[in-house]
């Protein structure tokens, strides 16, 4: 739920109304990238992504996010949390009921803070 909050800023930055777009509009690509589907998805492959880092540099949120990290040690210790995570760990087996938990509240937590920006 983080990531979509997340790529619905962006949108929000870019204007862009819908970011599943990327993909059925043409009118979406840039005159150099209309016609080559190599190179028009290496133009949005940034968007694709589950780096949650990534993604508040690119929704322009990110000096917002350092700020409050420096301020708030509760959002600081979700984001240690919430930061150790990537696509692989869907996967994973061995974590804790209180791991699962833990990791849940701390992205409530940060979907709070960001939905304000929405």
């Amino acid at each position: 739920m983080l990531l979509s909050y997340l790529k619905a800023k962006i949108c929000k930055t870019l204007l862009i109304p819908d970011f599943f777009d990327f993909d059925k509009s043409k009118s979406r690509r840039l005159p150099i990238t209309k016609g080559k589907k190599s190179e028009k998805d290496n133009l949005y492959k940034p968007f694709r992504v589950h780096d949650y880092e990534q993604l508040l540099i690119l929704s322009g949120l990110y000096s917002e996010f350092s700020n409050k990290i420096k301020n708030d040690l509760a959002f600081g210790a979700d984001w240690s949390v919430i930061s150790k995570w990537d696509e692989n760990l869907r996967y994973s087996i061995g974590n804790t009921k209180t791991d699962v938990e833990l990791f849940i509240q701390s992205i409530k937590n940060l979907m709070l803070w960001l939905r304000q920006y929405l």
